[in-house]
C-alpha cells in the first residue's frame, strides 16, 4: 500500500530525493507556507563577525552588500556552510554535527569573545543565537521579510515540519493528526510543535534531507 508524506518545503528544494520516496511507495506532498521578500537595510556599525543562520540570510545579505575580507564568518547548518563555501567564503566557526542548539549558542558566544557580531535575519527570526549577546556587541539586521500563508493539506501518514514558521503556517488551515507520525527538523521546530499542541515522534539531529530519507524509510 502506498503511503503519503507531507514535507514543509517546496518541491524544488527536495527534488533530488523525491525518487527515494517514490521508489519506496511514498507519495510526497511538498509545500512551504512561507514566502520571502527583500527589504531595504543598512548596517549601522562596523563588525568583526558575520553570523548566518540560513542559506536565505546569505542570499539576501549578498544581494545588497559584499562581505569584507577581514570579517570572520560563522554559521549554523551544513547547507548554509555549503552555500558560503560555494560562493568562495571561508567559514571560521560552525555547528558540530551532533551539537545541541543551546550548546552551540554558548560555544559561539565564547568563541566570539568581545568581537562585534552582525546577524542578518528574517523579519520573524526567533533570534535564538543573537539573544545570547549583549546589545552593545551585536547588530540584528533584518535583510528579508517572511510571510506565513495558510493552505489546506491532504491527510498524510507522516508529516515533516522544517521550521517553527511552517508549524504556524500549517495550523492556519489544518490540525495535527492523531494517528500520523510527526517528524521535526531540529530543536527550534520541536519547541514550536510542543508549544502549539503538537507532538514529536522523531527529531532530525543534522537537519538534512539525507537524514530525513534515512529516518522515514528505516521505519517502514
Amino acid at each position: 500500500m502506498r503511503k503519503r508524506i507531507f514535507i514543509s518545503k517546496n518541491e524544488g528544494e527536495i527534488q533530488p530525493f523525491l525518487n527515494n520516496f517514490k521508489a519506496n511507495d511514498w507519495d510526497v506532498i511538498a509545500h512551504s507556507f512561507l514566502s520571502f521578500e527583500p527589504v531595504d537595510f543598512e548596517v549601522q556599525a562596523l563588525y568583526d563577525i558575520l553570523f548566518f543562520s540560513s542559506p536565505r540570510s546569505v542570499t539576501f545579505f549578498k544581494t545588497r552588500l559584499s562581505i569584507p575580507s577581514h570579517v570572520l564568518i560563522a554559521c549554523i547548518g551544513e547547507k548554509t556552510k555549503e552555500v558560503l563555501k560555494e560562493m568562495g567564503h571561508v567559514v571560521s566557526f560552525s555547528r558540530d554535527e551532533n551539537e545541541s542548539l543551546s550548546n552551540f549558542a554558548l560555544s559561539f558566544k565564547n568563541w566570539s569573545q568581545k568581537k562585534r557580531v552582525l546577524f542578518p535575519i528574517s523579519s520573524i527570526s526567533l533570534k535564538t543565537i543573537s539573544s545570547q549577546f549583549p546589545n552593545e556587541q551585536k547588530e540584528e539586521l533584518t535583510v528579508y521579510s517572511t510571510k506565513i500563508i495558510g493552505r489546506n493539506i491532504e491527510e498524510c501518514d507522516t508529516y515533516v515540519f522544517t521550521s517553527p514558521s511552517n508549524v504556524i503556517g500549517f495550523l492556519k488551515n489544518n490540525t495535527f493528526p492523531k494517528s500520523a507520525r510527526i517528524i521535526s527538523w531540529g530543536e527550534s521546530t520541536s519547541k514550536s510543535l510542543l508549544e502549539n499542541g503538537g507532538r514529536i515522534d522523531a527529531e532530525l539531529k543534522n537537519s538534512s534531507l539525507e537524514e530525513l530519507v534515512n529516518v522515514v524509510l528505516s521505519e517502514h
